[in-house]
């Protein structure tokens, strides 16, 4: 269809082009999947590139894009490092079992038919800003990505496609909805950033200003120049502080920016969907052991008739995020306790007991499984709860009958009631978690981290090491839950 034709369609009538944030999104599903410890028979990691393979047919069912494209990030150093050398200095390496996936990865992409972008110097983010910006008048772009700082390039032709950490699906967020969750539109989402800058990327930001005070102070005032042109009407602090780290907002602003005019020479049409190749990816799949995606692409890539519900030595993932742990484990056989009790909640009416349990207690201890290091980021697997020695319980949720909804509204009043103290370990974290989903923990009690701290800086303060020297337990693996190498239960 000539450029100009399309350009003439409404924006309902436009076909849809689709850009995924590719490493973003396998970080996350290597974090999602990590309790799992998905692997082969061989013992070849596959967490990673399950949950993101099936994001992405998640996405071709669901949307059926017209034109579709996967940035990836350079190896190289990019532009943003030419102009300050400490850009993610701070960052660790990628795990050794993420990166051995990576070839796979690119593999099956490529097998799928789908384009995959990379270019020296830059990251996905300017690859996907500049596509967006340069088909924006010709299709409904949509970036897909965990990442908030897209936001920016969110308009009408534009818009964002997020994991949700509330389902297993998407959520969308047009203008309006990055007004509602940032409280900025999308055209100061930079400002706003520039202010409060970003510590897991090591760019510097004003001091004192988090993300709640620069969106009051760019709603104010505008812009972040209009706001230096108001420093007397400020608070004191926050005055001394803008005026203080004005040269770092400058680069912080260079930093935070996604470029939208770097040379690609892609047309559209490069960007549609081929037919997958069956022949390479078949031995691929095949390979990795994901059984039920083969039998998708077996059969010729038609929908799935319906499956009978898994044996438990043959449970499917689908979409969700979870680990599958085996039901009739013996969780009491790596530790010293004798008669110990741990119950996995899985089902409503477990969960309802539960909380009326927890609801009658003066004090709780609660620990959270995550996706991720980072609070901002970080989804929510499952929590366990205990409320006296020898007992605990954890619930799923992400299992096949809980969802993270249903576990979220159950939990929310138990964690702030006022009545019931709560204790844990770096509880600091957990109540960050909570906190994207609603929740106030309040009032907490007791915090073995903390404790531990206060007691001897000098030695190691995880879980595992307490519990051993406090308690003369050794906590549980995830490697026991699931099994390791031959011997694993099988999650496809």
């Amino acid at each position: 269809m000539p450029a100009d034709e399309t350009q003439n369609k409404s924006i309902e009538q436009r076909p849809s082009l689709y850009l995924l944030d590719a490493m973003a999104l396998i970080y996350r599903a290597y974090y999602a999947l990590m309790p799992a410890r998905m692997q082969t028979s061989k013992g070849f990691p596959t967490g990673a590139t399950y949950g993101f393979l099936t994001s992405i047919l998640k996405i071709m069912d669901k949307y059926q894009p017209d034109y579709i494209a996967i940035a990836f990030d350079s190896k190289e150093k990019t532009f943003r490092h030419e102009k300050y050398a400490l850009y993610k200095a701070q960052r660790p390496q990628p795990p050794v079992d993420l990166i051995q996936q990576l070839e796979k990865i690119h593999q099956v992409v490529s097998a799928l038919g789908i384009n995959t972008l990379k270019m020296p110097g830059y990251e996905a983010d300017d690859i996907i800003g500049t596509l967006a910006r340069k088909f924006e008048d010709r299709c409904n772009v949509f970036v897909v990505t965990p990442d908030k700082d897209f936001c920016q390039l969110v308009h009408d032709g534009v818009k964002l496609l997020k994991p949700s950490k509330q389902t297993d699906d998407f959520e969308l967020y047009g203008r309006e909805q990055v007004k509602e969750k940032y409280d900025v539109y999308p055209d100061s989402f930079v400002d706003v950033l520039t202010l409060i800058g970003d510590s897991s990327d090591n760019i510097p930001g004003a001091a004192g200003i988090g993300p709640k005070t620069a969106a009051n102070l760019i709603n104010k005032y505008g812009t972040l120049e209009n706001l230096y042109n108001h420093l007397d009407e400020l608070k004191p602090k926050t005055r001394e502080s803008l005026l203080q780290d004005r040269e770092h907002l400058s680069l912080a602003r260079f930093l935070v920016t996604i470029k939208t005019d770097m040379d690609i020479p892609v047309s559209l049409d490069d960007l549609r969907q081929k037919s997958p190749d069956r022949q390479t990816l078949m031995p691929v799949l095949e390979e990795l052991e994901f059984r039920s995606i083969a039998a998708r692409f077996r059969s010729g890539g038609a929908p799935e008739q319906p499956k009978p519900k898994p044996k438990s030595d043959d449970i499917d993932l689908e979409f969700n995020f979870g680990a599958n742990v085996d039901p009739n484990y013996n969780f009491s056989r790596r530790t010293s306790y004798e008669g110990a009790s741990y119950t996995l909640i899985k089902e409503p009416e477990a969960l309802h007991d539960l909380m009326e349990k927890l609801g009658k207690a003066k004090e709780i201890s609660f620990d959270t499984e995550t996706t991720s290091l980072r609070t901002l980021d970080a989804e929510l697997v499952g929590i366990s709860f205990s409320v006296k020695p020898k007992e605990a319980f954890f619930i799923y949720c992400v299992g096949s009958e809980l969802s993270r909804e249903e576990v979220v509204k159950a939990i929310k009043p138990i964690l702030e009631s006022t009545t019931i103290r709560k204790v844990g370990q770096n509880l600091k974290y957990d109540i960050l978690v909570l906190k994207n989903y609603g929740i106030d923990v309040a009032p907490v009690s007791f915090d073995t981290m903390l404790a531990s701290y206060v007691l001897n800086p000098d030695r190691k303060h995880n879980m595992d090491d307490l519990a051993a020297d406090y308690l003369d337990v050794q906590t549980i693996t995830y490697e026991e839950l699931v099994g390791k190498g031959k011997s694993e239960k099988s999650i496809l």
